[in-house]
């Protein structure tokens, strides 16, 4: 793993994004995880190295670094980058792309659940002593097949969320299939952990902007005008941190792959939705 610390430093100093303010309700400490070629539920991937497009994001994380990024079986780690320096983000808003390939061939065959964890400590510089905070997800993969259901999450289980030391985790699910995460489609959202969820459609919450609320009930309907790409977010809050799921709209054809991010929100504003 070391060569991959190496290569990730190297792209860091590349990668950084445009600042933005950090004065609106919605902005505040936060990171996301994103896959741009997830595997779908329902096509397996082989038994084998597979390489996915990852990017780290940063948002006024202050002095609080990303320590490392780690895949879990369910609980059991399976793939881990320690990052050597820490990813440290100097402006408002920092962006770390990198390629990540993981061995599936020491996997079983079957269906199994991808938690996606980027892990920051000292987060909260309002806060004494040293706090944790990473994202998390509850992603289905098939190795080889999707049969046994290794993970054994019903089929359409889609998870992107958060855990802070205190409140513990907050995640929002989709348990719908991703051909309805379409323009005119409707998807059933949920939180794993009872707390409120919220779905927007091309928010732009660094800016202060919601977007188009698409409701904040368990039934979404996608606007039949809404495009091809459009970004689909659902967010489950807590009492002060938020999980997000971040998803981009198909044209309801099945694909292989498809763009999953995952973000955990903290700081003493939060992420404010209606």
């Amino acid at each position: 793993m070391k060569r991959y610390a190496v290569a990730l430093a190297l792209l860091a100093v590349v990668a950084w994004l445009t600042p933005v303010s950090a004065a609106t309700p919605n902005v505040g400490q936060h990171i996301h995880v994103e896959v741009s070629n997830h595997p779908v539920d329902g096509f397996p991937i082989a038994r084998a190295p597979y390489t996915f497009h990852v990017t780290i994001r940063m948002h006024d994380m202050g002095a609080a670094k990303v320590q490392y990024i780690r895949i879990d079986d369910s609980s059991t780690t399976r793939a881990k980058i320690t990052f050597s320096p820490a990813l440290a983000c100097a402006t408002d808003d920092c962006a770390f792309p990198f390629d990540w390939t993981v061995n599936f061939g020491a996997w079983s065959t079957g269906r199994h659940e991808l938690r996606w964890h980027a892990d920051s400590k000292d987060s909260d510089p309002g806060t004494s002593g040293t706090q944790r905070q990473y994202t998390t997800s509850r992603m289905q993969v098939c190795v080889g097949s999707c049969s046994p259901n290794v993970g054994g999450r019903k089929a359409n289980w889609h998870g992107g969320g958060s855990w802070y030391t205190g409140p513990g985790y907050v995640v929002a699910l989709m348990t719908s299939p991703d051909t309805s995460v379409r323009p005119g489609g409707t998807i059933a959202v949920r939180s794993q952990y009872g707390s409120h969820v919220c779905t927007y459609l091309n928010p732009a919450f660094h800016d202060g902007s919601h977007g188009t609320s698409l409701g904040c009930g368990t039934t979404v309907n996608i606007p039949a005008s809404a495009s091809v790409g459009d970004k689909l977010v659902i967010v489950a809050d807590g009492s002060q941190e938020a999980g997000v799921l971040d998803l981009r709209l198909g044209d309801g054809t099945p694909q292989p792959t498809a763009f999953y991010g995952f973000q955990s929100w903290w700081a003493q504003s939060g992420l404010v939705i209606p």
